[in-house]
């Protein structure tokens, strides 16, 4: 290859927009896989939680939770989007993160309040476990805030969008499931 008169010289054409348009390629042809992923997480997550017991299944525990943690992607999205946000294709994988963090918390949770006396009231026994626990979740998902933030100042704006979306909807998560 010759260009301008250089041996040897190979020109790349890269856009702003060429991540974006790759990622869209990429997930616009896996659709099925996405909906397949969260069917599979939230059967795990209602297995796990549900303990395989009539009388003490969590399965609509599981179920809600799921449900919530996807309702704060949606708020992340309507807030980053409303101060003006750029949304790029990087932004589709962010409801797997959330799931990941978001069930994460809520095991915790439920182990907590596993481990208080049984002879306490519903609402006491939710009182025990979330001082209990409420720390060390809110502890994670300020990290967790924090290491997204510090992504926010990449040089790559798809990487800066996302890791913004990625810390409103963290802080979402925590609010709601605390």
């Amino acid at each position: 290859n010759e260009l301008n008169g250089f041996d040897g010289l190979n020109v790349y054409r890269f856009a702003q927009t060429s991540l974006d348009n790759e990622l869209a390629a990429a997930v616009t042809g896996e659709i099925f896989l996405f909906g397949l992923t969260f069917f599979l997480m939230l059967v795990f997550a209602m297995v796990s939680l549900g303990k395989l017991d009539r009388v003490k299944s969590r399965a609509s525990l599981a179920f809600f939770t799921t449900i919530w943690i996807c309702i704060s992607g949606f708020a992340a999205y309507g807030v980053c989007a409303g101060f003006g946000v750029p949304f790029t294709s990087l932004q589709q994988v962010l409801p797997f993160l959330l799931i990941g963090i978001g069930l994460d918390d809520a095991f915790i949770i439920a182990l907590a309040f596993d481990d208080t006396n049984q002879a306490m009231s519903t609402a006491e026994r939710i009182g025990a476990a979330i001082g209990r626990c409420g720390l060390s979740v809110t502890y994670t998902s300020f990290v967790n805030f924090v290491i997204f933030m510090v992504g926010s100042v990449s040089s790559l704006p798809a990487i800066s969008y996302f890791c913004l979306y990625a810390s409103v909807a963290i802080i979402f998560d925590l609010v709601i499931q605390v």
